[in-house]
């Protein structure tokens, strides 16, 4: 086993994901699950979404109430556009801006 292999496979079993060793070894992620599965070593699994943050009804008001857009939103929570969406939806939050559309143009 080479050097970069060792650290691959230290890594995962530190508990590192495959994204983050593949940042760390500056291999691609393709190659850090090739070695892990020729070593039968599973690295952790990054959750989906919001990296497994929920967002409480006053942190997401208090973003609406600055009027921030959504994209806006989403860029200060450090999601994507539709997790800021189910998120406002979710506690029935509105972020208070007019969508322009084909049909206010009379």
């Amino acid at each position: 086993m080479n050097p970069i292999e060792e650290q691959v496979i230290s890594s995962a079993k530190a508990g590192y994901s495959n994204t983050e060793i593949s940042k760390a070894t500056h291999l691609p992620p393709t190659t850090v699950t090739r070695i892990l599965f020729a070593h039968n070593v599973v690295a952790v699994t990054e959750p989906k979404g919001t990296k497994g943050r929920c967002f409480s009804r006053e942190e997401l008001a208090s973003l609406t109430t600055q009027g921030l857009t959504i994209a806006q939103v989403a860029a200060v929570l450090g999601i994507g556009y539709s997790n800021a969406r189910y998120w406002l939806d979710k506690y029935d939050l509105s972020t208070h801006v007019k969508a322009c559309s084909w049909r206010d143009n009379g």
